[in-house]
């Protein structure tokens, strides 16, 4: 099928899970409705994603998703883009970004704490990492479940009076009891939204099936040396991933706030856009709140067309099926995977019962 009409329809693609150091996965099976549903460490789907995977093992196309084109072949989507940049991406993105789709997203399942981490922001990210992206995200709490009693949370944002000299002693003692006392602690539900800023100190916790969006950057700033889940301790690489532990330090922002404050800042209420007789359209991070992505949600009971966009976009079926209308033609989308909306892709409808995430990237100059 030639490149102009692949950029003229949306794009599912396939599965794609890496591995993780942190233990989980089972709620990511049964939502995707594989046939092994238990927890081990492929506890991450790369949904959409053109970036590589850094982590362990050796995942397909080094965790670059795979688009399932219409004769049952496939091909890599960051190989796709690079074919025909202002068709796949729109004009306005072609020299931002880089090759890669603006926006990415994948989801997790975690039966333990993640590691206390940090993300370099933009400037960070190209002078320490060359690479041309932070990492700013968002999670979208997809499903939760107790562990050994203990009910869903996250990490998520500094309190009042957090010193850099604080925040490294801790560090060099590992005092683990104290660096997670520096941070906020909030219990999440389904359908809690957050967004994590580059260089907010943050974890998820256990219990979680979250849906993240991110800005295309897979590098973790880390400041725990090890973890109940981890045979071995953390490299010095594997935390600061190269410019060593001054820069480490520098990429976390110090602002403290208390806990109201950090709520206000972090926590995304929906904001209803449009409800019609077949869906409820909310915008849930608007460019007001950043500018490296933003995020709709859809509920959908019936059939909707989708909101116009001048660039690229992605789909995520977060509950539920959907069929996707465009052209006189028709893409099943089941619950649980990603589809790329290509710039030139026109009119779209969705069909279904369903719960829809839509991922836009960065507010182009």
């Amino acid at each position: 099928m030639n490149i102009q009409k692949l950029s003229k329809m949306p794009l599912l693609t396939d599965f794609n899970r890496v591995e993780r150091f942190y233990p989980g996965g089972k709620l990511l099976d049964e939502w995707q409705g594989l046939p092994i549903q238990t927890d081990g460490h492929m506890t991450e789907e790369f949904l959409v994603s053109t970036i590589e995977y850094i982590g362990t093992g050796n995942p397909p196309e080094k965790g670059v998703s795979c688009v399932l084109l219409p004769n049952n072949e496939k091909k890599n989507l960051y190989k796709l883009i690079n074919e025909d940049l202002e068709a796949f991406l729109g004009r306005r993105y072609v020299k931002q970004c880089r090759g890669h789709a603006g926006v990415q997203v994948r989801a997790g399942d975690s039966i333990s704490r993640l590691v206390i981490q940090a993300h370099p922001n933009n400037e960070q990210a190209r002078n320490f990492f060359n690479t041309p992206f932070g990492k700013t995200e968002a999670w979208f709490i997809n499903g939760t479940r107790e562990i050994q009693g203990e009910k869903p949370y996250v990490y998520c944002g500094f309190k009042p009076g957090i010193t850099r000299e604080k925040w490294q002693e801790l560090f060099r003692t590992q005092d683990i009891q104290g660096i997670l006392d520096c941070l906020h602690r909030f219990d999440v539900k389904r359908g809690d939204c957050f967004l994590v800023k580059a260089g907010t100190p943050h974890a998820v916790g256990s219990g979680c099936l979250y849906i993240e969006l991110h800005q295309p950057c897979d590098i973790t700033l880390r400041v725990e040396r090890k973890r109940d889940f981890s045979p071995q301790p953390f490299t010095d690489e594997q935390m600061h991933f190269g410019p060593g532990f001054d820069v480490l330090f520098d990429c976390f922002d110090y602002t403290g706030r208390d806990r109201e404050e950090t709520l206000a800042d972090v926590f995304m209420s929906p904001a209803a856009e449009s409800v019609s007789e077949g869906a409820a359209i909310y915008s849930m991070i608007a460019y007001d709140k950043t500018r490296d992505f933003s995020m709709k949600k859809i509920d959908l009971h019936g059939a909707v067309t989708l909101p116009e966009f001048g660039g690229h976009y992605l789909i995520v079926t977060a509950k539920g099926a959907v069929t996707l209308e465009y052209d006189g033609a028709t893409l099943a989308v089941p619950q649980g995977r990603g589809v790329f909306i290509p710039a030139l892709c026109g009119e779209l409808r969705a069909a279904g019962n369903a719960e829809l995430i839509l991922a836009y990237p960065f507010l182009a100059d």
